[in-house]
């Protein structure tokens, strides 16, 4: 029944009573022992918090006979687990837990591992917000600009050899209005678009939140359970070897990349670069280390992520001269050249150019 009264209306919370009962060895029914840690726990209440200890502690589980002392359960957990396991437990005691962002990734991964929604849910959240990427409008007035790129990486505006990376000019360090909103990791930033209205006298940067560190990001980008994770970090990643690798600085983070991870960054439409730049970023990365450049599977799934179809005849020209360039990743790069040749008289080759390699990067 709905309350009517105009009364004022306090509401107070308490722990609940089971709280008490957290790692109590006295009124417990099973030990969970984890390396060289034990916990006292009941079955009940792991069992009602979480169908996965309902599934361990099911009929087919064999406690120990001696009924003097309480059964064992045995979990493998990795060491960052271990060291949080005490604040997930209690949690599922009593329904509080402080968090923080040194530990929220291994309670996010134990909450994960036994289901426990709240506390995932909750932990998920905190995440994706140490994963933000701001955007920054910088000032760059045209007059004295220095270009950020090398020439190999600029398109002249005069110049018959089109193409479709666009211009990008120096960041001078002042920002003229910082966008309070976070990027968007299902939307994209319009900077690399030439159909985009053109910026004069302003460029977007993007600014990764650094209070996870690369390791961290690295760990959350392999986590494949949740989508939105997964992206948050991809786009915290990319923002950060980013910053690096314009200034041509690769062993920082990039050249210890794995290659699934290179391949996420150089495939994901928001890695915002010149095409031909993206390319070379590319090569150093296979070069860094002989056995990637020697393993053909390797080169190949690696260099397939360029859109050659972006490049200007100019920069197809030095590419198709590489001797990287072999057997699949050749075939793209004749297929670019004939898409540039014929683009505008081969009607009937249109419908075969089409497909990522031919989207331009950060279009809507």
């Amino acid at each position: 029944m709905s309350d009517v009264s105009s009364e004022k209306k306090y509401r107070f919370t308490a722990l609940p009573a089971s709280a008490s009962l957290y790692n109590k060895p006295d009124s417990s029914d099973i030990k969970l022992v984890i390396n060289d840690l034990s916990f006292y726990a009941h079955t009940n209440l792991l069992c009602a918090a979480s169908d996965v200890f309902t599934a361990m502690l099911g009929p087919h589980w064999m406690p120990s006979s001696d009924a003097a002392s309480p059964a064992e359960l045995v979990l493998n957990e990795d060491a960052e687990s271990v060291r949080v396991f005490d604040r997930f437990l209690y949690f599922i005691y009593s329904g509080n837990v402080v968090i923080t962002d040194a530990y929220v990734v291994p309670l996010f991964v134990l909450a994960d591992k036994y289901n426990v929604k709240v506390l995932y849910d909750e932990c998920a959240k905190i995440i994706q917000t140490g994963l933000k990427v701001f955007k920054t409008v910088s000032n760059n007035p045209k007059s004295g600009s220095v270009s950020r790129w090398p020439n190999r990486y600029m398109t002249s505006s005069d110049s018959t050899d089109s193409s479709d990376s666009s211009d990008f000019d120096d960041y001078d360090g002042r920002i003229a209005s910082i966008v309070t909103e976070p990027v968007n990791c299902s939307a994209s930033v319009n900077v690399n678009n030439s159909d985009a209205v053109p910026m004069t006298t302003s460029r977007i940067r993007l600014i990764p939140s650094e209070i996870f560190p690369v390791t961290l990001v690295l760990r959350l980008l392999r986590y494949g359970h949740n989508a939105e994770i997964h992206r948050a970090a991809l786009l915290n990643l990319e923002a950060r070897v980013g910053n690096q690798i314009s200034l041509g600085y690769y062993p920082a983070i990039w050249n210890d990349l794995r290659v699934d991870v290179i391949v996420d960054i150089l495939s994901d439409s928001q890695f915002c670069y010149p095409e031909m730049f993206l390319f070379d970023a590319a090569k150093v990365w296979l070069q860094a280390r002989s056995e990637r450049v020697s393993d053909e599977t390797t080169v190949s799934s690696v260099l397939e992520c360029i859109r050659f179809p972006l490049l200007t005849v100019s920069e197809l020209y030095r590419v198709d001269s590489d001797p990287l360039i072999v057997g699949k990743t050749r075939e793209l790069v004749a297929q670019a050249i004939r898409y540039k040749l014929f683009r505008d008289c081969a009607a009937s080759e249109r419908e075969k150019w089409t497909g990522i390699q031919f989207e331009k990067r950060f279009s809507q």
